[in-house]
């Protein structure tokens, strides 16, 4: 690996951080109602997060949906039944 492509990773490391450190400070809501997040909503942390490439109207932009389990819910009933293979799996109940 040469000196530029370690630079490189560090520098894109650092951002992660900082960026990760900024979003931390802010109060999290959801995207859909707005609602300040309670505990539930912090733990589940439901969201759509990623970059979208080529094949979609949404060409070469960034999605960062965060819902609260309420909204999660209402979103997985409309797509649910929709959904030609189910995408729902059991986790299983693991004793302590």
């Amino acid at each position: 690996m040469t000196e530029r492509q370690k630079m490189l990773i560090k520098q894109m490391y650092e951002e992660m951080i900082d960026e990760e450190k900024s979003s931390n400070k802010r109060e999290q809501v959801c995207n859909i109602c707005g609602k300040e997040f309670n505990i539930w909503d912090e733990v589940d942390k439901f969201g759509l997060h990623c970059k979208i490439g080529y094949g979609s109207k949404y060409d070469l932009t960034e999605i960062n949906l965060t819902m609260c389990c309420d909204c999660f819910d209402k979103l997985l009933d409309y797509i649910l039944p929709q959904c030609k293979i189910d995408p729902l799996t059991d986790i299983p109940f693991v004793k302590f």
